[in-house]
């Protein structure tokens, strides 16, 4: 059973890694455009520097509380 859920959540980690990377890829281009475009940043960059805002919080948030478990 351990095995079963650590492999599920590997999936689910990897999905999300990779749902995450298309995200940030697809605003990225669509930002560009934008810009090219009229030259001005719309809510696409606005959306992409949020999302990389909160992924980069919570990233060393994760890894401060990783690295103060293993200090224990």
């Amino acid at each position: 059973m351990k095995n079963e859920s650590k492999i599920k959540k590997s999936i689910g980690e990897s999905s999300a890694k990779w749902s995450n990377m298309f995200y940030i890829a697809s605003l990225l281009m669509l930002s560009i455009y934008q810009y090219v475009k009229t030259s001005v940043l719309g809510t696409e960059f606005i959306l992409l520097i949020i999302g990389l805002v909160i992924f980069f919080i919570t990233y060393f948030i994760k890894s401060k509380g990783i690295a103060n478990n293993n200090k224990n």
